[in-house]
């Protein structure tokens, strides 16, 4: 369940916030997609990052060298910020498979949408 600060979970706006999230985010074969929308640049030798903002929200993505997952972390004017459903008492979010990246893109898409 997606916890959003101010939307109760059996609120009506929480059903149609994630509905039209999921209808954003969904291709043709119904497959989730925002990962593939990020840009992923060389920052240094074998270090890769990506950035996306999302309302006041900035979504970084790094890949580290000889890691196969990715960290995240989410800023709100350059300062770390830790949001409810999304973090777990840590700044960077470590060990995540694009399908988890994806997953926080969406959580992060619906914070938007609610603003």
């Amino acid at each position: 369940m997606i916890l959003i600060k101010g939307v109760l979970p059996d609120d009506y706006r929480l059903t149609t916030l994630y509905l039209c999230a999921i209808t954003y985010v969904t291709n043709k074969e119904g497959k989730m997609k925002l990962f593939d929308t990020l840009t992923f640049n060389e920052v240094r030798t074998g270090h890769f990052q990506a950035k996306q903002q999302f309302g006041n929200y900035q979504l970084s993505v790094v890949l580290l060298p000889g890691k196969t997952l990715y960290e995240a972390a989410v800023f709100d004017q350059d300062m770390f910020v830790q949001l409810p459903g999304i973090h777990d008492n840590d700044d960077v979010i470590p060990g995540l498979t694009p399908d988890a990246v994806d997953a926080i893109m969406l959580k992060l898409k619906l914070i938007e949408m609610a603003q």
